[in-house]
């Protein structure tokens, strides 16, 4: 057997060699650049008690000398984590060291130094390469209620960005398959928010404000040509007229162009650590011009999660839904993604049909699903909105010109399902076809079919009984008979 001092400076040695990635830490350090003036401090008597009891048996099973070679490396090992776990716990290093200098190697004077130094140098080592764990700030949450003050408490009503649309403060997506318009329409939606101009021509903006874009999709040529062409339509952008009034020139200028900001760059991703606090610097930078931001849109998806399998709800909760919700949290504004549509999903609600975990779907709150109309050639499509807090109004939209001009018809579209089941829950369970037709704006020509569908999907009923002034029957909601 060695001989103690040996045996002491052997263990000492394989400090160096020890495996220390458990930890975090890099081998190797030399020892002339560690602070070996350490001093040891009394340990109190209930010092053990204290501890967690992992660590409590770490020590205690640590306390007999060990025997053979292989002890003699375990017992290292054993007295570096322990060094580190009290560190972290934010104990002084003098702590560590009393703890280790108990040990059982020290038999003799000569081995009383060499273990003191082994216990010096475990202990510098880990003083050196351990940070201290800093304990979690407790904040109660300043949304928690009692039960009597909940019900006591005057919440705002949801309130419409875009009516018909998108409403405020919501977070979703604008889905559909490719080459269906998805982003002429997000940045209709963009220009319509920061300008106040009717989305589409057709649905009035409720709330006006800065629209910042983050687009991935397209050159930043195309990007431009587009938004020029959306701007001129809506009245602003390039000199709307020009006159000779006898020996003058009068040009009409155009109103200055609404506040939007637009952003190609490649950093701003959702799956980045560093990727928001950076996206945030330029955000805060717009809010200290403008005092707020009303919308913000991606485009798309897909470019914005490098490292994301949008298959795995819990990667696109982590990774999608929680930098989206501090984004829509810390401005007070709503976002819309554009993202696509599944090849393979036959659902007939949009939702369904997106690309990725089905949570895509639960998680938003307002949403514009697109599709190519069955008539009407490739510039004719199909968009479904949906709602978490609203019944729904598809429509249509025809792209009659984008070439040389933005040119555009919008119609309303037969209504979904869905759509028919949250309009009689929005209006008490029953309705007429004079209430359809009134809602959805399209004429009972078209909404014939889908009652009929609905009728015989057990969504409806018809209630021949239940008659209002004029012999109308009452359609009545299949949960509320």
């Amino acid at each position: 057997m060695r001989r103690p001092v040996q045996r002491v400076k052997a263990l000492s040695d394989t400090i160096y060699a020890h495996p220390f990635e458990e930890f975090g830490l890099v081998a190797g350090r030399d020892e002339t650049e560690l602070d070996l003036a350490i001093d040891v401090v009394r340990l109190p008597e209930d010092f053990l008690e204290k501890l967690p009891r992992y660590l409590q048996r770490r020590i205690i099973d640590g306390e007999g000398g060990p025997q053979t070679a292989d002890e003699q490396l375990d017992r290292s090992a054993n007295d570096w984590y322990i060094a580190c776990q009290l560190i972290q716990l934010g104990y002084e290093p003098g702590v560590a060291l009393a703890v280790l200098t108990h040990s059982s190697w020290v038999s003799g004077a000569k081995a009383r130094q060499s273990g003191a130094h082994y216990a010096q140098l475990t202990t510098a080592r880990a003083a050196a390469r351990t940070t201290p764990r800093r304990e979690p700030r407790v904040v109660l949450p300043a949304r928690v209620w009692s039960g009597e003050a909940f019900m006591a408490a005057s919440f705002k009503p949801p309130e419409w960005l875009i009516e018909d649309i998108w409403l405020a403060r919501n977070i979703g997506f604008i889905s559909g398959d490719p080459k269906v318009h998805k982003t002429w329409l997000v940045l209709d939606m963009a220009l319509s928010i920061a300008s106040g101009k009717d989305f589409l021509g057709a649905f009035p903006v409720r709330r006006t404000g800065v629209a910042v874009i983050i687009q991935r999709e397209d050159p930043e040529a195309y990007l431009q040509d587009r938004l020029a062409k959306i701007a001129t339509a809506r009245g602003f952008g390039a000199p709307q007229a020009a006159e000779m009034h006898g020996k003058k020139l009068r040009v009409k200028f155009p109103p200055p162009f609404p506040p939007l900001y637009i952003s190609t760059t490649p950093e701003f991703v959702l799956d980045d650590e560093d990727a928001i606090p950076n996206l945030m610097v330029w955000l805060d930078s717009i809010v200290a011009a403008h005092g707020s931001i009303e919308f913000i849109a991606m485009d798309p998806l897909l470019k914005l999660v490098l490292q994301v399998d949008i298959d795995k709800a819990v990667e696109v909760s982590r990774y999608v839904f929680k930098p989206l919700d501090t984004l829509r949290q810390k401005y007070d504004c709503a976002v819309a993604v554009v993202h696509h549509h599944s090849k393979h999903s036959d659902s007939s609600r949009g939702g369904r049909r997106m690309y990725g975990s089905v949570v895509l779907h639960a998680f938003a709150e307002s949403a514009l699903y697109v599709k190519r109309a069955s008539k009407g050639g490739l510039g004719h499509i199909e968009v479904e909105p949906e709602f978490k807090s609203a019944a729904p109004k598809p429509f249509t939209v025809q792209f009659v010109e984008l070439e040389e001009r933005y040119e555009i018809t919008v119609g309303r579209g037969r209504p979904t399902l869905e759509a028919v089941a949250a309009f009689l829950k929005q209006a008490g369970g029953t309705a007429t076809m004079d209430d359809f037709e009134a809602h959805f704006g399209v004429p009972q020509s078209v909404l014939k079919s889908v009652i009929r569908e609905a009728l015989e999907e057990d969504v409806i009923v018809r209630k021949r009984g239940a008659r209002r002034a004029g012999g109308t029957d009452m359609l009545t909601l299949v949960e509320d008979v």
